[in-house]
């Protein structure tokens, strides 16, 4: 594995990953590089439907935008992935529910939790 200044954030969020058994053994550090790049690209910067600007997102969305059959966070149950094209759809497009601190976007493909200062906290599937 080649560390660079770049990836950093990648190589944290997929060693936080697999330690926490969130993620499956075949999902590659590679993979989460290009996912952040994905969500770096097609997220951050962008307006939700209420206007909230998306300044980042936490590492742990980062591993929920991938499938697992074992979810270690979870009672080992499977989860299913979130594409960065579906929480993005979602956040132009979904309902918001205001909370305290922060809002909940829910479209027909995912739930997507973001706190007051702009930061993805969580994303779910849909149901």
């Amino acid at each position: 594995m080649i560390y660079n200044k770049d990836s950093s954030r990648a190589v944290r969020a997929y060693v936080q990953a697999h330690q926490g058994g969130v993620v499956e053994p075949v999902v590659t550090y590679k993979d989460f590089i290009d996912r952040t790049h994905e969500l770096d690209s097609k997220i951050v910067g962008m307006k939700a439907s209420d206007g909230t600007v998306i300044t980042d997102y936490s590492n742990h969305t980062i591993a929920r935008t991938f499938a697992a059959m074992h979810d270690g966070s979870h009672d080992n149950n499977k989860r299913i992935g979130v594409s960065v094209d579906d929480i993005k759809n979602d956040l132009q497009n979904g309902s918001v529910r205001k909370y305290a601190r922060a809002q909940k976007y829910s479209g027909n493909h995912t739930h997507v939790v973001v706190s007051e200062k702009g930061n993805i906290i969580t994303v779910s599937p849909g149901k």
